[in-house]
């Protein structure tokens, strides 16, 4: 599973062109020219949030009209890691631990 936050297409060729966007989960989104144009530097689209596209199995990109159309740059979420100030946070709280026990036994 994984999650879609964003992308960028570009709606090229003959009118009327148009792009839609089906997920797993049914969402939808359908990108026209009459509201993103064509043939220009293209356009960024905004996902996150989108709870139709969080979690999904798969997503398909469909050139639901005439023209041409290109999709690049699909942002997912990477995994995030606990860091290693983390680890470094626990040692050090041992340490104190440490030298209060120390402290005491002298």
């Amino acid at each position: 599973m994984f999650t879609v936050t964003s992308f960028w297409f570009k709606l090229l060729g003959a009118s009327p062109a148009e792009l839609t966007v089906n997920s797993s989960k049914g969402g939808s989104v359908v990108l026209t020219e009459a509201v993103y144009g064509k043939n220009n530097d293209g356009n960024f689209y905004n996902l996150l949030g989108n709870a139709l596209f969080t979690d999904v199995e798969w997503v398909t990109f469909t050139n639901s009209g005439k023209g041409n159309v290109r999709v690049d740059d699909i942002g997912t979420p990477a995994a995030v890691p606990l860091p290693a100030a983390g680890w470094l946070m626990i040692a050090g709280l041992g340490g104190l631990a440490a030298l209060r026990r120390k402290r005491k036994a002298i």
